[in-house]
This record gives C-alpha cells, structure tokens and sequence, in this order.
C-alpha cells in the first residue's frame, strides 16, 4: 500500500492548519503528519494528543523516553530515530 506524504501545497484544505502547527512543532512536517494529512480528523487528533501530552508532569526528556519506550514495543524503527532526535 503507498500513501501520499502531503505538503502543504497538496494537503485537503481541512488539514492546512494542522499541518502548519505540525511544522511550527517539530521544524518540518514529519512524514506521518504529512500522510495523516489526508484524514484531517487523524491529524488534527494526532496533534492535539502531542499538545496534550506535552503538558503533563513529566520533563521533555521524559516525555521522549515514554515515545521511545512505545516506539521500541511497536518494533518501529522510523519513529525510534524520529524520538532519538527529539530526545
């Protein structure tokens, strides 16, 4: 299965604003953003739980080590090196 990794340029209007809040968080728009994009609802959920998370008690280091720790059961390897970087 290929899935379109959207810019914003080529994103459902119903995306836009998430994408760009995606780009203003991380400094891009990762691939997963980009192809979420094409389900707005999906992205603007993604977002809003990274918002979310991102106030809770835990430091941004720990918060990282929690997605590593995820990303480690789910054996995917793209989000490991997404995390490590942000970590």
């Amino acid at each position: 299965m290929e899935f379109t990794i959207h810019t914003l340029e080529t994103a459902p209007e119903a995306s836009k604003e998430a994408l760009i809040h995606a780009k203003e968080t991380f400094g891009i728009i990762p691939n997963l953003e980009g192809i979420l994009a094409e389900a707005p609802a999906a992205l603007k959920g993604g977002m809003a739980l990274w918002d979310l998370f991102a106030t809770s008690s835990l430091a941004p280091i720990e918060q990282q080590i929690v997605y590593l720790t995820a990303n480690y059961e789910h054996d995917c390897r793209y989000c490991m090196a997404a995390h490590s970087g942000l970590a």
